[in-house]
C-alpha cells in the first residue's frame, strides 16, 4: 500500500495556502465581568451570551443602553478583530408570547408581536455601527425550541425585514 500511495504521489504538486487570522473566529463571553482578551490570533468575534441581545440593548420601548455592546465593538475594533453580532432574544415587552418562559427571560425565545418593533431595533443598531459591524446573524439557533418558538415563516420574516434594513 505504501509503494502504490507513494507511486500516485510522486509527479503530485502540493498546494501551499495561507491561513490567516481571518480564517478564524471565536465565541467569547465575559468581556464585562473582566475576562481577559485571548492572546491567540483571530479575526471575528461572536457576540452572543454577551449581554449584547436585544432584550439588554432595548429592555423597553423608549429605552436603549449600548453600554456592553459598545464597549464589546471598541474592544474589537483596538484588536482588529471584526464582530459578528446576533440579533435575537426578544424582549419581554415587544414578545408575541411573553408567557414563554426559559434560562434568558419571559417571551425571550418568542417572535416579536409587531414587525415593527424588530426593524426599530435592526434600524437602531445598523445606524449605530455603520461600518463598524458587517456581520449580522438573526438568531441563535433557530432551529432549538430553547432559542426560539416562532415559526420558519415568521423567521424568514425576521430575515428579510432584517436583510433590507440593513442594506
Amino acid at each position: 500500500l505504501a509503494v502504490l500511495l507513494g507511486s500516485a504521489l510522486q509527479g503530485a504538486s502540493v498546494l501551499a495556502v495561507e491561513i490567516t487570522r481571518e480564517s478564524f473566529g471565536l465565541h467569547l463571553h465575559g468581556l464585562k465581568y473582566g475576562v481577559r482578551w485571548p492572546a491567540c490570533s483571530f479575526g471575528a468575534i461572536r457576540l452572543w451570551d454577551s449581554g449584547t441581545q436585544w432584550r439588554q440593548i432595548q429592555p423597553a420601548p423608549d429605552q436603549w443602553d449600548f453600554t456592553v455592546l459598545d464597549d464589546y465593538v471598541k474592544q474589537a475594533e483596538a484588536e482588529g478583530v471584526m464582530p459578528v453580532l446576533t440579533l435575537g432574544q426578544t424582549p419581554e415587552w415587544a414578545a408575541k408570547d411573553p408567557s414563554i418562559k426559559n434560562g434568558y427571560g419571559n417571551g425571550a425565545t418568542s417572535p416579536p408581536a409587531d414587525i415593527a418593533h424588530w426593524r426599530e431595533y435592526v434600524e437602531t443598531l445598523a445606524l449605530r455601527y455603520d461600518g463598524r459591524i458587517r456581520y449580522w446573524e438573526i438568531w441563535n439557533e433557530a432551529n432549538a425550541p430553547n432559542f426560539w418558538n416562532g415559526s420558519m415563516r415568521e423567521l424568514v420574516e425576521l430575515e428579510r425585514v432584517a436583510s433590507a434594513t440593513l442594506k
